[in-house]
């Protein structure tokens, strides 16, 4: 394959998230939640994942353990998140979103909805099928590739 064709095609990617980023970061300002996009999706992942651990999250999100940890810790402080010692386990901390980190997700979650229900307005469900089955693939070359 031609290597301007694989660059062409992971800069339409970059810029097509950069729109999105632009797009949840303009609704984030809007919303005067005072989190950052990233703050939200760690909301998310705790209010899916309930008494998921740091590490659980640092596993699910490929993230700086010392980067995500300044972030749980701007949450406990904002009342979003709270901690608990694990029943079984003493030295396991456990993290639940609160019913104040609930209700601010559940807000960007909507509005998040929104922008993905417009980015692919006008594709058929055929079509979105089809982009779903290419991203997927794309995906699965860059997770078999080795670490070096």
């Amino acid at each position: 394959m031609n290597n301007n064709i694989a660059i062409d095609t992971f800069e339409a990617i970059h810029s097509l998230m950069h729109l999105y980023r632009a797009k949840m970061h303009k609704t984030l300002k809007k919303n005067e939640s005072d989190l950052t996009h990233m703050e939200h999706k760690a909301l998310g992942f705790f209010s899916d994942h309930e008494g998921a651990t740091l590490s659980d999250l640092v596993s699910h999100s490929q993230k700086d353990k010392a980067q995500l940890n300044r972030l749980l810790r701007g949450l406990k402080e904002k009342g979003f998140i709270e901690e608990q010692k694990d029943s079984q386990d003493k030295r396991r901390i456990q993290l639940t979103i609160t019913p104040a980190g609930r209700a601010v997700h559940a807000t960007f979650k909507e509005e998040s909805k929104e922008i993905c229900r417009a980015a692919v307005d006008g594709l058929s469900l055929e079509e979105i099928d089809s982009l779903m089955q290419v991203i997927n693939r794309i995906k699965n070359n860059l997770e078999h590739l080795p670490d070096e």
